[in-house]
């Protein structure tokens, strides 16, 4: 397969077959390929997202929030994940090896990156050297990730409830678990809290 501005290219019995949207893909404009052990292919595109070739077929893969954005690149870690340079950052997924993805983190400038962006301009924008490291370029730079070396905190925080008010009322805080009941016709509920 050959990504181009106008759908996917293949050489096919010594002719051409062009695949665009008409087969079912979600963008033709097509700007990452990663080929998988298992035949797939995953594509990404300029601004609908990614989809799966299975061999027979597009799905236009909608998990992580994904589907109206820009893929630039799409890595295999070799751990599991699946890690997406996009127009927002860079995403991560656990992946079962189909191209499957579950457990979405998107990561952006609170996470360390310089730029939301990654760049758009160069192919590939993101690599995976000998070492296992991955490499994205971003208008700011280049970002290395080291996946085998990248904790993630999957505990959210402790949240605690400060006020509670209905339509600018104050309510008395319960304990957890016992419950408060709002008689119908109030139209503001107010919550302050604190994680």
């Amino acid at each position: 397969m050959v990504a181009t501005l106008n759908g996917l290219s293949r050489l096919s019995g010594g002719r051409i077959v062009n695949y665009t949207t008409a087969n079912g893909l979600s963008s033709n404009v097509i700007t990452a390929l990663l080929p998988r052990a298992d035949g797939s292919l995953l594509i990404g595109t300029q601004d609908r997202g990614w989809n799966l070739w299975d061999g027979q077929r597009f799905s236009a893969e909608s998990s992580g929030g994904l589907s109206q954005t820009g893929i630039h690149a799409i890595l295999d870690d070799g751990i599991g994940h699946l890690w997406f340079a996009t127009g927002n950052g860079i995403a991560r997924c656990e992946s079962d090896g189909k191209a499957v993805c579950s457990h979405w983190i998107d990561f952006g400038a609170a996470d360390g990156l310089r730029s939301r962006e990654t760049a758009t301009n160069s192919h590939p924008s993101a690599w995976r050297s000998r070492d296992g490291h991955l490499w994205f370029a971003t208008p700011k730079g280049l970002v290395e990730i080291d996946p085998a070396h990248f904790p993630v905190n999957a505990i959210a925080p402790p949240v605690a409830l400060e006020r509670f008010a209905v339509d600018d009322v104050a309510q008395a805080l319960r304990a957890a678990g016992s419950l408060l009941r709002i008689e119908a016709g109030h139209v503001h509920f107010q919550f302050d809290y604190a994680g």
